[in-house]
């Protein structure tokens, strides 16, 4: 999304370098989930991989059809995490986990529809190298149901013989899973068994556990767990009664269907993974200026720029991202191994920070290059691919795009003509405008400027000497006339096919208001012979 629409060459690299697709890693955007088809860009990206991908780490960005795909064309995977991806079911995960022969490390993390009817007994067959698994839950509860078996996770688990290292978050198992686990896995060094409540360590389970080198059980401390701990909930009724008044619930601090949960997942109200009212101005205008407009036409796939090749995912029909069988609140996310930060909430507003990553935690990766190099980079660009993609790599180049006036002063808004039913050039040319702190001196816009635009850039840019408007409908004879009269040391001015301006003694008033302008273009999209008496041909 940034870094791979830099430039042409930088696309080129992205595109048609497997070697950089060998390990993807689609973690840490949870906040994307809701405004993109994060499954396209996953089958993208193992497309482009060639048949190289050894891993594939998947935070709501992967359902069936991905991992059947993925088995198709990556069959040397070792490596499988899966995040939030609830539209995998078991039966669905059983087939396409046979594709993977090669496995040493899966993860299912808050894969709710994942853990029935034998699934880790399909796992334990299809993939004999499997050395690390990681299977966590949300929450522990304390099923009560009489046909329920909590050892049957457990007793699948228990045919992976060749695990190193287990983590089982919150998971039902019993002391008969848990001794399944390790009369069979006999080559297993760490265990992790945390909020497992089941299971009461006695002397026959602690002489088994002797052997293992990393032990955690079930109530030692969860301070180095790298997601958000829920209370338990315990509970006293059937698992499938009515009411769970008797349940302690630590759940989400949301109500479904209410205005603020409508707000709280609203994409187009975070930048970077942060809600709108925790940005500064200038960077809610570039939210302000990045969102749709409604009356984006249909372009045939072959007829998308490159540019819009990511954004086409965008509009695709938004089913496949919002068919969570479970309504959830988007948590801080995993790395392995786990690290000793420590996860919490603390109201609203920094959950509503913690959705894709952890607060703190946006990636630099860039920043080891002089501003000098960077602003070398951005000159090669115009504007709106510095807004679009460059000024969005990383926080290094962010500040960069936002912080020097000096790469503003001459605002090249054009080429762009595909995105003006996508995004709000106008918008965007204010936040280009902005930035330049008074220094700019040339603004040259196609779809990019209205007469409030004008306006805004002759309070803003007192020393403009050239602008150039082309295909701006929605500038007229009289809102031209006014806004003109702010650009006294105007030396060149550009109207191309402006189908709104020429009549009323415009050029008269540009005259009279610019007297240094040395270059004037007026072109029109074709000759018309007007045979109308009253029209004056040479006004």
């Amino acid at each position: 999304m940034g870094a791979g629409q830099v430039c042409r060459a930088w696309r080129r690299a992205a595109r048609d370098e497997p070697e950089l697709w060998r390990r993807i890693d689609m973690l840490n955007h949870a906040e994307l989930s809701f405004e993109l088809n994060l499954f396209g860009m996953a089958q993208a990206a193992v497309r482009r991989s060639e048949g190289q991908c050894e891993a594939f780490w998947g935070e709501y960005a992967a359902d069936e059809d991905l991992l059947h795909f993925l088995g198709d064309r990556a069959p040397c995977l070792k490596s499988l995490r899966l995040m939030s991806c609830f539209d995998i079911l078991d039966e669905g995960f059983s087939a396409a986990v046979k594709k993977f022969p090669l496995l040493e490390e899966l993860e299912l993390t808050l894969c709710d529809n994942l853990g029935e009817n034998d699934v880790f007994k399909a796992v334990g067959k299809a993939c004999p190298q499997l050395k690390r698994f990681r299977l966590s839950k949300r929450c522990f509860y304390n099923y009560k149901h009489s046909g329920y078996n909590k050892d049957e996770q457990a007793l699948g688990i228990a045919t992976m013989h060749e695990l190193r290292s287990l983590q089982l978050f919150a998971n039902n198992l019993s002391n008969e899973g848990l001794t399944a686990i390790l009369d069979n896995c006999l080559f297993l060094e760490s265990l992790d068994i945390r909020h497992c409540f089941n299971v009461s360590m006695d002397d026959t389970l602690r002489a088994k556990c002797a052997r293992i080198k990393t032990l955690r059980l079930p109530y030692d401390s969860t301070d180095d767990y790298d997601f958000q701990v829920h209370k338990p909930i315990w509970s006293g009724a059937d698992f499938f009664s009515d009411s769970d008044d008797d349940c302690v619930y630590g759940g989400p601090d949301y109500i479904l269907d209410s205005d603020e949960y409508d707000d709280y997942c609203d994409p187009y109200r975070y930048l970077d993974g942060v809600y709108e009212d925790e940005l500064d101005e200038e960077d809610r205008m570039m939210l302000k200026a990045m969102r749709i407009h409604p009356g984006k036409p249909d372009y045939p796939r072959s007829e998308l720029p490159d540019i819009l090749r990511v954004r086409e995912l965008r509009h695709a029909p938004h089913a496949a991202a919002l068919q969570n069988p479970i309504p959830h609140k988007p948590q801080p996310h995993p790395t392995i191994p786990s690290s000793s930060t420590t996860t919490t909430t603390s109201g609203r507003r920094r959950s509503r920070r913690g959705r894709g990553r952890k607060e703190g935690d946006a990636r630099d990766w860039a920043g080891g290059l002089p501003l000098d190099a960077i602003l070398a980079i951005f000159h090669k660009l115009d504007h709106i691919e510095i807004l679009m993609g460059a000024g969005q790599v990383c926080r290094s180049w962010r500040r960069a795009a936002r912080d020097e006036p000096q790469l503003w002063r001459r605002i090249d808004m054009r080429g762009h003509a595909d995105l003006s039913f996508e995004l709000n050039l106008f918008g965007m040319a204010q936040a280009a405008v902005r930035r330049s702190a008074g220094q700019c001196e040339a603004f040259w816009g196609e779809y990019a400027a209205d007469e409030k635009l004008l306006h805004f850039l002759g309070e803003r840019a007192p020393s403009v000497k050239s602008l150039r408007l082309i295909s701006c409908y929605d500038i007229l004879n009289e809102g031209f006339s006014a806004a003109i009269k702010k650009f006294p040391l105007l030396e060149e001015l550009e109207l191309s096919l402006c189908s709104n301006i020429g009549e009323s003694n415009v050029f008269e008033v540009v005259g009279k208001a610019c007297p240094q302008l040395k270059r004037f273009r007026f072109s029109k999209d074709c000759f018309y012979s007007f045979e109308d008496s009253e029209y004056e041909m040479d006004e």
